[in-house]
């Protein structure tokens, strides 16, 4: 569940251990992060899914009578999980199953890379993840994927046969205008 909700914020593991329930805000849907430098931001989880997984998360401590103020909890030791904990956690479950070197922070950069590639505002996204400086999240965070490069190359191409029309080239203009 934890890798879940990193793959689908952007969170830092240590934001994301240090997410208790009194931050959970279930009207607006949005966490209240505590992020470097002991900065607030919000970050939103209103998709469907994400609803879910948190309310099956709350229902599991409850059922198994974890009194934690925190949101990921040691079932068995009833304390905070760990960063290091966490990266033991992965880095097994991986070994076991692909030949993947991720690590949670990569999911991070998952979620930057592809809400970009979707169309995402690069200042929102920079704001999202915590970043005080756009340039951060465009050293760090853009990599695009070869698929969406090669998507880009065949449909903007001066050469490409693929015609858009006067509202797909103005919708793009002006995502480029927005993302800047």
């Amino acid at each position: 569940m934890l890798f879940s909700l990193i793959a689908a914020t952007g969170l830092r593991i240590s934001e994301a251990l240090r997410i208790q329930r009194s931050d959970l805000n279930w009207t607006e849907f949005s966490i209240k992060i505590l992020g470097k430098g002991s900065r607030e931001r919000i970050i939103y989880f209103g998709i469907e899914r994400l609803k879910l997984l948190l309310r099956e998360l709350l229902t599991i401590s409850e059922q198994l009578g974890v009194q934690s103020s925190y949101l990921f909890v040691s079932y068995q030791r009833r304390q905070p999980l760990t960063p290091r904990y966490l990266q033991k956690v992965m880095k097994a479950f991986l070994t076991q199953n692909c030949s993947s070197r991720c690590t949670p922070h990569t999911l991070r950069h998952y979620y930057a890379t592809r809400s970009i590639e979707r169309g995402a505002n690069i200042k929102a996204i920079a704001m999202l993840l915590g970043h005080a400086n756009i340039a951060t999240t465009l050293k760090m965070y853009c990599h695009l994927s070869a698929q969406y490069l090669r998507q880009t190359f065949e449909t903007l191409n001066p050469f490409s046969a693929i015609t858009l029309s006067v509202e797909q080239i103005v919708a793009n203009r002006y995502q480029l205008l927005v993302n800047l």
